[in-house]
């Protein structure tokens, strides 16, 4: 493309609202710095040109790497428009087109900008704004009154309302004019919400500085009928609480997409660790977060070569790699005597639904039981279950059985529940905590669903699907299930499943409430502000080296 373009940035001492905005720092630079950055680095601007009354302009110009033009005292008063000031820098400049890029628009990308450029150059407008698009109702007062601008509808279906970001115009140079850098065919070039910050206030010196301080977050992470689907339900989690939308990997050989449900997160499939590792290259997280189990420490020194300045934090590991990791986050498991580890009930993730739950009552009797086992529910205690609850001495119960998203039970046995009137059978729950809040007791597997049943106070019969599950660390194995939840060893057989259900059945009030005054000790509530807390305090930690 080749056009002679320059870009023009202006730059007033007397700001009033803001003393002194253009040189304000934010995030390690000054103001003014971010507008020339993104100008240096176009692949089509050959000049960039400071046009300021700044005291010291002419060195700030040369320190920041652009030319200095002295802005006149009559064109540094507040009523004097651009378009003066952007004349005036021009005059006597042979060129094709000239950029005004404001200083007030840090966020404002390279990329971007010669997007912009490349729509200009192969157009045939005379001018090119920056907008943002943000249609939204209003009213305002017609002939006949206060009057709505159009029929209600949904934001999706209004269209276009174009605000100027402030970021840049260009215009072609034959349009420069003291009155107006816009010629008659003029057009707009719509820019992300995230590049449109605008400082007018101090309020947008604060949101401008998160931004430019912000990095993309990364999450690594498995699910599947064998590891379980709490990893994924905990990354979807922990992805909702970034003020920007994370990247989630998964490997497709290990996790089928379906296992996500319905997410307008960005789900990237790579082909094992060595894919996810390649697909890093040329990417600047800000963390990089695994939930993947046990990592080895060849899989952890590629990560950290490949993201240098990245945070790394690791859940659930137990492997050699969790001591490179920066932070190891463990609810299930208790550990000692490592600074970078924290483990316990404390750093419970909860489904944000539950918080807007409190715990159950306990009745003096049992009605309803609830029993679900996770995602996956690999010892198939699903089955078991409902073979014994079908029996007619169960009748008095209503029991509640929810289905992860990949456990499969044979038609038969389905068809064959289906004429058991007490016996309701539920996929796809889509609340949870409402379903669980409904019922007396709870039998469920040790990972996820067994902290759900705790924060609601639920007393539970507990399964372990295998060794790994049993040794979590929540619950006390050595009490009675009179003063806490029983915890059955994995792969118990029916006899004692049905034991020690018999015996929760069993229960008064009175032990029941002792059990889940043991459940809420234990401040799941607090688990995901926690969490964060250690995550942000670790991203802000690398911002700052």
């Amino acid at each position: 493309m080749e056009k002679n373009i320059v870009a023009i940035i202006p730059a007033r001492a007397g700001s009033k609202g803001i003393p002194n905005k253009n040189l304000r720092i934010l995030a390690g630079h000054p103001l003014l710095y971010y507008a020339i950055r993104t100008a240096r680095k176009s692949r089509y601007i050959n000049r960039v040109i400071l046009s300021t009354d700044l005291d010291d302009g002419r060195e700030l110009a040369k320190i920041m790497g652009a030319e200095y033009h002295q802005r006149p005292e009559h064109l540094a008063a507040d009523n004097v428009t651009l378009d003066a000031v952007i004349c005036d820098a021009a005059a006597g400049i042979d060129c094709d087109y000239v950029i005004t890029l404001q200083p007030t628009t840090p966020t404002l990308r390279t990329e971007t900008l010669d997007a912009a450029i490349q729509k200009m150059v192969s157009g045939s407008m005379d001018s090119l704004v920056s907008v943002v698009n943000r249609p939204h109702q209003f009213w305002y007062h017609g002939e006949s009154g206060l009057q709505r601008f159009m029929p209600a509808v949904n934001r999706q279906q209004m269209p276009p309302l174009y605000y100027e970001t402030g970021a840049f115009v260009i215009s072609s140079a034959q349009t420069i004019a003291a009155g107006s850098r816009f010629g008659p065919i003029t057009e707009v070039f719509e820019t992300p919400e995230s590049e449109s910050i605008d400082i007018d206030s101090f309020e947008d010196l604060v949101a401008a500085e998160n931004a430019l301080q912000s990095r993309p977050i990364a999450f690594f992470v498995n699910g599947n009928a064998e590891i379980g689907m709490g990893h994924i339900y905990r990354t979807l989690e922990i992805a909702d609480e970034f003020y920007s939308k994370p990247d989630i990997y998964y490997d497709r050989t290990i996790t089928d997409p379906a296992s996500f449900g319905y997410t307008t997160h960005t789900l990237i499939p790579v082909e094992g660790n060595v894919g996810f590792l390649e697909s890093l290259r040329n990417k600047n997280y800000g963390a990089i977060i695994n939930d993947i189990l046990n990592t080895d420490e060849g899989f952890m020194h590629s990560l950290k070569q490949v993201q240098p300045h990245a945070g790394i934090v690791n859940f659930e590991d137990a492997g050699e790699g969790s001591a490179i990791a920066d932070i190891v986050i463990n609810a299930m498991y208790e550990h000692s005597g490592n600074e970078k580890t924290f483990s316990g009930p404390a750093y419970f993730v909860i489904n944000k639904r539950f918080l807007l739950y409190e715990p159950i009552t306990i009745h003096p009797g049992i009605r309803r039981v609830f029993i679900s086992f996770g995602g996956a529910d690999p010892g198939n205690y699903t089955e078991m279950l409902l073979e014994i609850i079908r029996d007619e001495s169960y009748a008095p119960y209503d029991f509640t059985v929810v289905l992860g998203r990949v456990k499969h039970i044979s038609e038969a046995l389905l068809s064959e529940i289906e004429g058991v009137q007490n016996i309701s059978i539920h996929r796809d729950v889509t609340d949870m905590p409402a379903l669980m809040s409904l019922n007396d007791i709870g039998i469920c597997s040790y990972g996820r669903t067994s902290y759900e049943l705790a924060f609601l106070g639920i007393p539970p019969l507990i399964l372990a699907q295998h060794e790994r599950e049993y040794g979590h660390g929540m619950f006390d194995k050595r009490i009675s299930s009179v003063h806490g939840p029983t915890i059955c060893k994995p792969h118990s057989s029916r006899a004692e499943v049905k034991m020690h259900l018999d015996r929760l059945l069993a229960t008064s009030q009175a032990e029941r409430a002792y059990m889940q005054a043991e459940l809420l000790s234990h401040d799941l509530r607090g688990g995901r502000k926690r969490v964060m807390g250690l995550i942000q305090a670790l991203i802000q930690e690398n911002e700052d080296v």
